[in-house]
């Protein structure tokens, strides 16, 4: 019953954070189509100064900008409840973007970082392969001098009706959500750790009760991730 509580209370700031622009900072609708630069430069206030703001994400291009500027950003966590763990946003490339991929890699080589996903859907890898094929998860997996973890499991899709959205949050910091996973319309809100604290209460009660799928641990004395370490599942997709 607590549990539902909370999700519905998440539900109701979510919502309210979608129809909202940050009062501090604030960008016209104009401003967002037309300058990406000076989005660019307020996601990277909000996270610099650690302001409490909350900006919508509408475009494609700003979807990869702040998952590469989360992982850029973060010091001990990422969590990501997503339903693929998308190879790309529209025309652009998102958890296979060279960036985004290199970031996830600098992130992990910080001693006791850790990565959590948890995949509602069918992981975005070829046909036929086993997800540790993914780009993401294929480069961390290759890289030198991981010292963090990474864990992915399947999500139970039961549990999307109660909280159907994605969603991603860097330490207990900044949260990027969407509401419709068909497309990429968001809302990332920063400097708010009540908020954010609640959403990484759900998101842990919600790995906890997931089906394990991939795991890594860290490199060993060497610096290079053990090969035996770096496990996955074949989804058969």
């Amino acid at each position: 019953m607590f549990f539902l509580i909370f999700l519905d209370l998440i539900r109701t700031e979510a919502a309210m954070a979608l129809s909202r622009y940050t009062t501090r900072g604030r960008l016209s609708k104009q401003a967002v189509a037309e300058d990406d630069p000076a989005y660019f430069r307020l996601i990277d206030d909000a996270l610099n100064y650690r302001a409490n703001r909350k900006i919508k994400n509408t475009k494609p291009a700003h979807t990869v900008y702040i998952l590469n500027k989360f992982f850029s950003c973060a010091r001990r966590n990422v969590r990501i409840y997503t339903g693929r763990l998308s190879r790309s946003v529209g025309a652009l490339r998102a958890y296979a973007d060279p960036d985004i991929v290199g970031s996830a890699v600098e992130f992990l080589r910080r001693e006791d970082s850790r990565l959590s996903i948890i995949i509602l859907g069918e992981p975005d890898v070829d046909p036929g392969q086993p997800i540790g094929s993914h780009p993401l998860l294929a480069a961390i997996s290759q890289a030198d001098g991981i010292r963090g973890t990474v864990r992915v499991v399947r999500g139970d899709t039961s549990e999307w009706d109660e909280f159907p959205y994605h969603f991603m949050i860097m330490d207990s910091e900044a949260v990027r959500i969407e509401f419709d996973g068909n497309c990429t319309d968001a809302a990332a809100r920063f400097g708010d750790a009540h908020f954010a604290g609640r959403l990484v209460r759900i998101f842990d009660e919600l790995e906890r009760s997931g089906t394990p799928l991939y795991r890594t641990e860290a490199a060993d004395a060497s610096g290079r991730n053990p090969s035996a370490l770096s496990r996955s599942r074949s989804t058969g997709h």
